[in-house]
């Protein structure tokens, strides 16, 4: 039973109640039968007990947040001084479902793995019933309104469809922490109080050191898988870079100019090599040497793991943290220049946060739309039918939707079926004179060949789209933090077509309805 018919219910019976004991009083002396009183009194104690429950369900179904009705402009008007703010995105053919006849009890909020939207999970409470849990698909990005630029932002969209949570006092973000670094927030509201779990960036700056990254963060650094600048088949990791690089430079270990007054280990690029090396000393016995490394580079790596043992063993290893900050720019170039998530096609649906504070596949989707070679680009990186693995699954997938939603539909099926049949390859050098951007896609993609596989084409698609979209990218780990909860002011339910929730007539200005658009109101109870 929703609220309204509880305490209709109740109304009832407490006449029937009434009407029952003022009956029973009025003709018991009429009643002759001792079992005729013993029914009468039973019924009367059924009613007075069914009534109770029903109370006791009625004051259970008051806890929560219970629907009221507010315009527009006062469910938007948070003093962001002393109050934030949480817009939830829902879709207005939703709202209808949410209603105003149960209380709301919590509200929690998930992250996709795109980031692209969220999934809403609202607890009603049906009082002693089993509480039900209704899901939600939010489109959007959930806004945390704390400043006057997200306030703005708020007041100007014009189709406001979900729920804005605004709270007693102010969110407070860790310190130096950006609202536009923000690339995630996992909202709870339960027993009155509103949680937020924010993920968000740190970026790379010159200044950082080693000691500015966790073990975890450098962890997650060194071992993203990178791009193998090679044909093997061995797969890379950033790691296998920095040791390259940090190999390389290090002088040669026994050289016939060495002195005692200047032996490689005095050296700076001596020092970082033994710095790295006994930094992440726990790190590199988990970790094989890479199989491509050469054998002077190899040598050179054990000379310097027996010069560690042998100056520990006997106290002359002297490690300073002075390159600690040359060490962090060979790993951070190192990952920007080879990671997946920066370089590779497969990772393009982790959406990584662009320069600008958007998100890639908006930008990637935004340029499909207006670019007709990005979007045959698209449609051939999307093939998938050649793929001799599948970790770009998840990003045709995504690709995919872009393309059914854009205005103009492009085919290329002139090239797949151009396969001559006997060599299995594409003339690269075909001039497709009905359609000279299929003729131009061809030329950037054949890298001066004059034809290649199918498959191979397929893949250098997907690599260009990195490519195209590099510029945009830059380097950064993804950081988590819980913020202190705060208490919950109101939940409002915003909608900005009033016609699919209509609101009592009775707790309604009709006038102010028409001219401002009505929005139900959560308000909890005191």
């Amino acid at each position: 039973m929703n609220k309204k018919i509880s305490t209709t219910l109740i109304f009832i019976l407490i006449t029937a109640l009434a009407v029952a004991i003022y009956s029973y009083l009025e003709f018991r002396q009429k009643l002759t039968n001792y079992a005729a009183h013993i029914g009468v009194l039973t019924i009367l104690a059924e009613i007075a007990m069914f009534l109770l429950v029903s109370i006791v369900h009625r004051i259970w179904q008051t806890l929560g947040f219970t629907i009221k009705h507010k315009i527009k402009e006062d469910a938007v008007n948070i003093d962001i001084n002393t109050e934030s703010g949480i817009y939830i995105p829902i879709p207005e053919t939703d709202l209808p479902k949410i209603g105003n006849k149960y209380n709301i009890t919590e509200i929690t909020t998930k992250a996709t793995e795109t980031k692209l939207s969220s999934t809403v999970s609202i607890r009603h409470n049906r009082g002693l019933i089993t509480d039900t849990t209704d899901k939600y698909n939010s489109p959007k990005g959930i806004l945390l309104v704390t400043n006057e630029r997200t306030h703005n932002k708020l007041n100007r969209l014009t189709e406001l469809s979900g729920l804005l949570i605004t709270t007693e006092s102010k969110v407070k973000l860790p310190e130096g922490v950006k609202l536009e670094e923000i690339t995630q927030c996992a909202t709870t509201v339960k027993n009155g109080k509103v949680s937020l779990l924010i993920s968000y960036i740190k970026t790379f700056h010159p200044s950082d050191t080693l000691r500015t990254y966790n073990n975890e963060e450098l962890h997650y650094l060194l071992t993203n898988r990178a791009i193998s600048k090679d044909t093997s088949n061995s797969i890379f990791s950033v790691y296998d870079y920095v040791l390259l690089k940090i190999l390389q430079e290090c002088p040669d270990i026994k050289n016939e100019d060495e002195t005692d007054q200047n032996p490689w280990f005095r050296t700076n690029a001596g020092k970082i090599a033994l710095r790295f090396f006994t930094y992440f000393e726990d790190f590199l016995k988990k970790n094989k040497l890479p199989l491509n490394l050469p054998i002077d580079l190899i040598n050179k790596f054990q000379h310097i793991q027996d010069y560690i043992k042998f100056a520990k063993a006997n106290g002359k290893l002297i490690i300073t943290s002075e390159h600690d900050q040359d060490i962090a720019a060979i790993i951070k170039d190192a990952y920007y220049t080879y990671s997946y998530d920066i370089n590779h096609y497969s990772h393009l649906w982790k959406n990584h946060l662009c320069r600008n504070s958007n998100y890639i596949l908006k930008l990637v989707n935004k340029k499909i739309q207006d670019n007709v070679m990005l979007q045959l680009m698209c449609t051939l990186a999307v093939i998938d039918q050649y793929d001799i693995s599948t970790e770009d699954k998840k990003t045709n997938t995504i690709i995919k939707t872009m393309l059914l939603n854009t205005k103009q539909k492009f085919s290329v099926e002139q090239i797949i079926n151009s396969v001559d049949p006997n060599t299995g390859l594409i003339d690269l050098t075909q001039n497709y004179a009905n359609n000279p951007n299929m003729t131009a896609l061809l030329k950037k993609l054949s890298h001066n060949d004059k034809e290649c596989s199918i498959g191979e084409l397929i893949r250098r698609a997907r690599s260009a789209i990195v490519e195209e979209f590099k510029e945009y990218m830059h380097g950064y780990v993804e950081r988590h933090a819980e913020l202190e909860p705060v208490k919950v002011n109101n939940i409002t339910l915003l909608n900005h077509k009033e016609e699919l929730i209509a609101p009592p007539a009775n707790t309604l200005n009709p006038e102010r309805t028409e001219q401002a658009g009505v929005q139900q109101h959560l308000q909890p109870r005191n």
